[in-house]
């Protein structure tokens, strides 16, 4: 088992902790705007002056320390000077210092530097390049690693102090993948090395757009005040590798794939590791808790063991206002609801879930004249379930809250029975997910309990029950159950082995050894330890372990990953543009292929375009409305992607309401679809607008629209021919997807980024 780098998951804290850092708003800066000289002095209405005065370091000597260690440009001009007494964690004193480069009102790129005023140390650095159009599209002319170079040398360039003390997270790199439909940023991740060991935490980022050029840099200093153990008497990695194996344990789920592509929820049986991102204690092997950390419990008990109630039957005619308006006073007793007018109630067609009918009921009011309240449920117009309830009236300052808080147990006593209560043809298929560190609720006001779906008694992922209790008030504050319509084997599917199983995701772990250090209460001093961080590898993909054929399925459709390499595409003419087709899914291989040269159905055609459009990040969306298509129903594969495209008015709906998705696709209907997708539609139809480069191109029905696709060199003819009823293979449509991706980032009207800055 080799090395490998921790996953990039303070990304997003670091970028904030940045945004936080340098907005005066948010930090209750005292700015110096419109400064004269490097000379000028602290207002004196600033409340830090006597503390700026006093600190080690002056402003004078700040600007000249961010001058040494940042080699940028003389061009850029100092523009600002604050000082703030609290920043950071732990506590302290700072100056801000802000460049920028650019005319009033024209910046080009800034540079904000925060400097310990005690200790002259660079605590961050935020350099951002302005770019006011959007730029570098599909397709990049650097890879994620040439920007990785990129970012490697402009690190070197513009900061050298800190070039030997970070490491690039290469587990990022090896998950990129590029968007197909917006501008292209490669955000490159580093992380402090200690000891030569990396620190999980990253430190660094380096943002460069597919142009090969700088966009932004993020600086965040290493705390000093983190106690980091001795490199010693930790076990070898084919130790921790040993101790990893024998502690894994799988259990089966029910997982669905985030992207349906059909009104029908499709689940999947498949094998998970609960403790698969557990890291282990480098010098016990022991799994590594930090306090505070919530563990997981697979116990899969039902809460009862028989149904408390008879499930209730689906009407074939929804509730009415009024008699879901009486359904729901018994709902207003259970949540001690005492008002006596509700404030709105409204009808939704399609609720996330359940795909039915919904009524909405609220009550509120404007809180001018008394304390602000707010009451909401959601009521299943076919069954009269209680499918949702919030309450906004759990203040723990309520003039009726029992001060005396609820223990943890008799906060979970309380949202069992309310399971059950409000549940109860459901209480015998759930099971309660009982966080075992949460149950100390000294220091909480809110405590949640999930009571996951079990089918078989097997859980069901993003299927449950959840109750939110507030401890102070002791009400049920928050109500949900998420259950979708999914259609679950009544006999369970012979799997594959337990042990087999764990062998198969043991296979996709990589443990390296890294420097961990949970954060702590303000004040107390954080301590790094030594352990080893499993590393899972996505292959650019979330994915879960089939458990009937033991192989593995992307999480985003489902699709096999051994999918991802037909066997016969390598080496063919169009072996380019297939290939990320098949990366982003837009394609269906069978069999291990997708036989390049068969021709392409309407159905697929639109799949692909869809998809690539959307840059493989396409979501549908299921409205519950009549299907344009009466050929194309819900259940179809197809249905979502054709939907989207009426929607967006690539297809029109013809009076016959059929669509054909089993039908070829001629190369002038490619064509048709392209233009349309460009928005050129209309201008191709205007008539003696276009020349005639082809002798069949007067014949076609979109003369126009294949004047266009020639022109931009998207779909040729051979010279002389267009031939423009001749069917497509999926080859020539990915070919021409490539191209009209292409031309799609030409056709923008963009100004060029701003050059670089920096010596």
């Amino acid at each position: 088992m080799k090395a490998r780098v921790f996953k990039p998951i303070f990304v997003f804290f670091l970028v904030f902790t940045l945004i936080l850092s340098f907005t005066p708003g948010i930090q209750n800066l005292y700015a110096m705007d419109d400064l004269g000289t490097e000379d000028e002095v602290i207002s004196e209405k600033n409340d830090n002056q006597a503390l700026a005065v006093n600190a080690a370091i002056q402003k004078e000597e700040a600007i000249e320390i961010a001058k040494e260690q940042l080699n940028f440009s003389e061009d850029f001009q100092l523009t600002s000077v604050s000082f703030n007494s609290n920043w950071g964690y732990p506590d302290r004193s700072v100056w801000y210092l802000y460049w920028n480069l650019g005319q009033e009102n024209n910046t080009q790129a800034s540079i904000n530097v925060t400097i310990d005023s005690e200790k002259g140390t660079i605590l961050s650095v935020y350099y951002y390049l302005y770019n006011k159009e959007v730029v570098s599209s599909f397709p990049a002319k650097v890879s994620v690693y040439e920007a990785a170079d990129i970012a490697d040398k402009f690190i070197q360039e513009f900061f050298p102090a800190i070039v030997s003390k970070i490491q690039v997270d290469k587990n990022y790199l090896e998950e990129y993948q590029a968007p197909l439909n917006q501008p292209i940023y490669y955000y490159i991740p580093y992380r402090h090395l200690i000891n030569n060991l990396p620190f999980s935490e990253q430190s660094v980022s380096v943002s460069v757009n597919g142009d090969g050029q700088i966009s932004s840099f993020n600086y965040y200093y290493l705390d000093e005040n983190i106690q980091f153990e001795p490199v010693e008497n930790y076990i070898s990695l084919d130790q921790a590798y040993l101790s990893f194996s024998e502690q894994l344990a799988v259990n089966l789920n029910f997982v669905f794939p985030y992207r349906q592509t059909s009104a029908k929820l499709t689940p999947y049986l498949a094998y998970t590791a609960f403790n698969q991102s557990q890291p282990l204690d480098a010098q016990t092997g022991e799994p590594y808790y930090y306090q505070g950390q919530v563990k997981i419990n697979t116990a899969n008990e039902p809460l009862v063991a028989e149904p408390l109630a008879e499930p209730p039957l689906v009407g074939e005619v929804e509730l009415s206002q009024d008699q879901v308006l009486e359904i729901a006073k018994k709902y207003q007793a259970y949540f001690q609801i005492n008002l006596p007018e509700i404030s709105s109630i409204n009808y939704d067609s399609n609720y996330y879930s359940t795909k039915r009918g919904v009524w909405n009921i609220s009550w509120y009011n404007d809180g001018r004249s008394e304390k602000y309240y707010y009451y909401n449920m959601t009521i299943d117009a076919s069954t009269g379930e209680l499918i949702n309830y919030y309450s906004s009236d759990n203040d723990s300052s309520s003039e009726n809250a029992d001060q005396s808080k609820l223990s943890y147990e008799t906060a979970k006593e309380l949202a069992i029975s309310t399971v059950k209560e409000l549940a109860p043809s459901r209480a015998h298929q759930v099971t309660l997910n009982e966080d075992v560190v949460i149950k100390n609720t000294e220091n909480l006001q809110y405590v949640y309990f999930n009571f996951k779906r079990l089918v078989h008694g097997i859980p069901v992922d993003n299927e449950s029950i959840r109750v939110s209790v507030n401890l102070t008030t002791g009400k049920i504050y928050d109500f949900s159950v998420t259950w979708g319509l999914s259609e679950f084997p009544e006999v369970l599917p012979s799997t594959i082995e337990p042990d087999a199983a764990k062998q198969l995701i043991l296979d996709k772990l990589e443990l390296e050894l890294v420097y961990f250090a949970p954060y702590v209460e303000k004040g107390t001093p954080r301590e790094a330890v030594l352990v080893y961080q499993p590393i899972i590898n996505y292959n650019n993909n979330p994915t879960f372990l089939d458990a009937t054929l033991g192989e593995w399925r992307s999480r985003n459709d489902g699709s096999l990953l051994s999918d991802l390499n037909p066997t016969d595409l390598q080496g063919h003419w169009a072996e380019k543009e297939l290939q990320l087709m098949v990366d982003y899914r837009a394609i269906t291989v069978e069999d291990g292929k997708i036989s390049p040269e068969s021709k392409i159905t309407r159905g697929e055609l639109i799949k692909m375009f869809i998809l690539a459009s959307y840059g493989g990040n396409y979501y549908p969306y299921f409205d519950g409305q009549t299907a344009s298509f009466k050929d194309v129903s819900q259940e179809s594969p197809y249905y979502s992607y054709i939907e989207e495209a009426v929607r967006s008015n690539i297809i029109t709906v013809p009076e016959s309401k059929e669509f054909n998705p089993d039908e070829q696709v001629t190369r002038e209907e490619l064509a048709q679809l392209i233009v349309k997708a460009l928005g050129y539609d209309k201008l191709a139809q205007t008539e003696g607008l276009f020349a005639f480069n082809f002798n069949d191109q007067e014949s076609s029905q979109y003369p126009g629209h294949i004047a266009i696709v020639s022109s931009l060199k998207i779909m040729n003819g051979n010279g002389e021919s267009f031939f423009p009823t001749q069917k497509v293979t999926k080859a020539v449509a990915a070919v021409s997807f490539y191209r009209f991706l292409e031309a799609r980032n030409k056709l923008q009207e963009n100004t060029q980024p701003y050059p670089i800055y920096y010596k």
